[in-house]
């Protein structure tokens, strides 16, 4: 009945208030809408600021270890980190800047750049079966020094949950200074032994997965 009776007012007014109504109700409709909207964008801002990730697998920038994010714009995280792969400990500085991000958001893709400081390992040894016909093995002893390394890499970023993330990224580094690889046993190794080597190297190829846990309230 109370329906019936506001639909008779507005159809007995005149149709300039009418049109004036109807432009005021709308503009309060999309004024709601739009602040609704902007709390909803602020939202994970404000209430998951901090992400805490473990990674693994080879080339990651900290190797398999964790490292701490802060979210410092809506798309933006900057990240410190620690760990140890094979080629010592590793510990950097970092960021993360998100395409596609929002509240609802499931998949996002990410480009991400680290500096990273190896300690190194003082003696590693290596053995490949360089000559399978003859079956001969190859053995190398190398030293890998300290060093810095910078790493460009892009991944996806998949949330299943409000504060669960999986990451899978690609990469590769950069020495910040002399090469950190020196073979202590052999002055010519074999193409197969560099290969092998180059799978230890701080700066080396990044193939990497990483769960990450969302910090907040």
């Amino acid at each position: 009945m109370r329906f019936q009776s506001l639909l008779a007012l507005a159809v007995s007014l005149p149709t300039g208030r009418l049109v004036k109504c109807a432009r005021t109700g709308l503009a309060a409709v999309i004024g709601v809408l739009l602040s609704q909207y902007c709390q909803a964008q602020a939202t994970p801002v404000a209430d998951h600021p901090g992400v805490l990730t473990l990674t693994g697998g080879y080339g990651a920038p900290y190797g398999c270890g964790l490292d701490y994010g802060r979210r410092v714009a809506k798309n933006l995280e900057a990240t410190v980190g620690a760990g140890y792969d094979l080629s010592g400990f590793k510990a950097g500085v970092g960021a993360r800047y998100y395409l596609f991000w929002g509240e609802e958001t499931r998949f996002a893709t990410f480009f991400g750049a680290n500096v990273a400081y190896c300690a190194g390992r003082e003696s590693i040894t290596l053995t490949t079966h360089e000559d399978q016909l003859y079956f001969h093995d190859e053995t190398a002893q190398i030293r890998i020094n300290p060093c810095a390394v910078g790493r460009l890499r892009a991944g996806l970023y998949w949330q299943p949950g409000k504060r669960l993330g999986i990451t899978t990224a690609l990469g590769h580094g950069l020495v910040l200074g002399a090469d950190p690889v020196q073979y202590l046993s052999t002055a010519y190794p074999s193409d197969g032994m560099k290969a092998v080597v180059a799978t230890r190297r701080p700066n080396s190829l990044e193939l990497s997965l990483a769960v990450s846990m969302r910090l907040g309230r």
